[in-house]
């Protein structure tokens, strides 16, 4: 899939203002950021990558991918973290990156997204999908209100990660 330049824009846009990191120490860093956490999406599962729009307007998007162990390759060097909860990758092997515009939350869009998503997924006949988060992170509420019942944490270094699990 093919983004337009206003397109690529929104999506950088919305990761950086939707980013826990908002602060680095050069554009090469900033870009690197961007690269690591978006970067396998566009170069491999672009036909995953959703837009919600309002108009022209970019509101939210989902970057997606149907197998997280094929993509265990390009993360191993990028995130420590990713074989964390590799065993469960057959049980859920699915994983989405999503972001919402500030301006448009609590306005559905990120709900559409995933619904987007999980029907795509029943059509490939792929049975389950997870998230990683932060056990305190703002939005735990948004992913168990989208049906992410399943729940497992596990500590990384001084802190905690939680892998969140849903079926198709």
């Amino acid at each position: 899939m093919r983004f337009t330049p206003a397109e690529l824009a929104a999506i950088r846009e919305i990761f950086f203002v939707s980013s826990s990191r908002q602060k680095f120490a050069s554009e090469e860093e900033r870009e690197k950021f961007f690269e690591t956490w978006t970067g396998y999406y566009f170069k491999n599962c672009a036909d995953l990558i959703l837009l919600d729009r309002d108009g022209e307007t970019v509101r939210g998007y989902l970057m997606g991918c149907a197998d997280s162990t094929a993509a265990k390759e390009y993360y191993s060097g990028r995130l420590k973290s990713y074989a964390l909860f590799e065993d469960l990758f057959s049980y859920f092997p699915a994983h989405l990156h999503i972001n919402v515009s500030p301006a448009a939350r609590s306005q559905g869009v990120g709900a559409r997204l995933i619904e987007r998503f999980v029907g795509i997924l029943r059509e490939r006949k792929v049975p389950a999908l997870h998230i990683v988060t932060s056990p305190d992170a703002a939005n735990l509420e948004f992913y168990r209100r989208n049906g992410f019942g399943f729940e497992v944490t596990r500590p990384w270094g001084s802190h905690s990660l939680l892998f969140m699990g849903k079926k198709c």
